[in-house]
This record gives structure tokens, sequence and C-alpha cells, in this order.
């Protein structure tokens, strides 16, 4: 037996444990991921916001270029959250971005993302207030850091989508 999976009945967004009884041997297998229908939705939506960030890119809009590519990021964020680490209802429910990526640094504090992805959601934070409230001055930021950034985030929501699936 090469794999176990779940069958048509069982729940996808809770996580499981199979034994199999083999002669005098068993087999155990199980995968404690959950909430992966919600975090797939999420992952579907930060797709959406990583094409509009690379519309606005084209188009020479910063601003709406970073808002969209923070949103791509913190969807990607929360779905991984929302698979593997931390289950707290409210991050089911009602999540603010800084707590979001609070939970997100911890994680990636503890090596379970690529430090940069850590990085860039970090740094896409600090420019959304400027970009998307008007507070402060936007800094300008380099079509090549733009570029950098894009290629981060679209990184993020492929790892994101390998560890729902």
């Amino acid at each position: 037996m090469d794999s176990v999976q779940l069958g048509p009945d069982d729940d996808p967004d809770c996580g499981n444990i199979f034994m199999y009884f083999y002669g005098n041997s068993v087999f155990l297998s199980f995968d404690f991921r959950r909430n992966r229908t919600l975090a797939l939705g999420h992952i579907q939506r930060a797709k959406e916001y990583l094409e509009a960030a690379s519309q606005c890119m084209q188009s020479g809009n910063s601003a709406p270029f970073i808002d969209n590519l923070f949103n791509a990021a913190e969807l990607s964020a929360k779905a991984v959250l929302l698979v593997i680490y931390d289950y707290r209802p409210s991050l089911r429910t009602k999540s603010g971005h800084r707590g979001i990526q609070m939970r997100y640094n911890k994680f990636a504090n503890l090596g379970n993302v690529m430090p940069e992805y850590k990085e860039t959601f970090n740094r896409l934070a600090g420019l959304r207030d400027p970009a998307r409230y008007l507070k402060g001055r936007l800094p300008t930021i380099t079509e090549n850091e733009a570029r950098r950034m894009q290629d981060v985030v679209t990184k993020m929501i492929e790892d994101a989508e390998r560890r729902a699936r």
C-alpha cells in the first residue's frame, strides 16, 4: 500500500488517523491538516488579488499594486495558518491584519516557511498604510523590487496550495 486517502463521505476539513492491520503488522498514517476547504478558498482569492496586482503594476499604479499584493500575501499566509498552525476559532471567523501577521511571523520564526515569505509579507504590511489609507508618504519602490515581491508572493501562494492539497 503506497498511500491512504479520504473517501467521498469523509470530511476534508478534519484531521485523520488511519490504522491498517496486515498480518502481525500495523501501519499508521495520519494527516492533521484541517480547514482545507476554507484554506483553498483563501488561496483562490489570493490568486485573484495577485492577478489584480499584476495589472496594476503594468499600468504603473503603485498604490493599488501594493494593496492588492498585500491582500494576496495575507490570504496565502492565512491559508497556511488555517491548515497547519494555530487553531483558534477566531482565525476562521474574525482575524485582523495584525493578528494574522503576528501568527505568521511566529510560524516563520520556527523555520516553517522561507524567510523571504515573512520578509516580503512584513514589507508589504509596512507599505500598505501609506498606499491604502494615505497614512504618510508612499515610499518609492523600484520596478525590480516590485517584481521581486510579486515573485515571492506567487511562491507563497504555491506553497500554501501545496500544504492545503
